[in-house]
């Protein structure tokens, strides 16, 4: 190890991001329904967790990739430096691998609370794969809600149109 450290090793820099997502409370009948579901040995997956695999997922890898040349900075030492960095004829399979070697991502289900560290090959890439990580998971999370929000809507609709029917 001081041999490959000595000779080999090139600098890493990390940057942490810290967020936690805010469930919507709004106390509709399939959140009640959900939470008994829970009670009984099937628990809903909630916003955070699907995000938490969201940031290890090979999609995200590939969003990042679309704003950022993963393949180019993680390459860029190699084949110097050879546990730290990636061939520069990787497929998206390999940079996802990659990917996971490159950053960790801590979640605690008790406080909601997710951390991800991601590392680079100098400050300012680090800190721009951080923020791109978490414009990334916004767009997601985001994307969920309005989901959400149209099914109510739906639902809540056809409930109405019902009830006028009836009345």
């Amino acid at each position: 190890i001081t041999i490959y450290l000595a000779s080999f090793a090139q600098p890493q820099y990390a940057s942490t991001v810290g967020f936690t997502v805010r469930e919507e409370a709004n106390g509709s009948a399939s959140d009640i329904m959900g939470d008994l579901s829970g009670l009984l040995g099937s628990p809903v997956q909630g916003n955070a967790d699907l995000l938490f695999e969201y940031v290890q997922s090979q999609e995200l890898v590939e969003r990042i990739s679309a704003n950022f040349d993963l393949v180019e900075h993680y390459s860029a030492n190699w084949p110097q430096d050879p546990f730290f960095s990636i061939w520069p004829s990787a497929k998206i399979e390999d940079l996802h691998w990659f990917w996971n070697r490159m950053t960790r991502i801590i979640y605690d289900k008790s406080t909601g609370l997710m951390s991800v560290e991601v590392r680079a090959g100098d400050a300012v890439t680090a800190q721009q794969l951080a923020r791109l990580i978490v414009v990334e998971s916004e767009r997601m999370i985001n994307a969920l809600n309005e989901s959400a929000r149209a099914s109510s809507m739906r639902y809540a609709e056809a409930d109405l149109n019902e009830a006028i029917s009836r009345l």
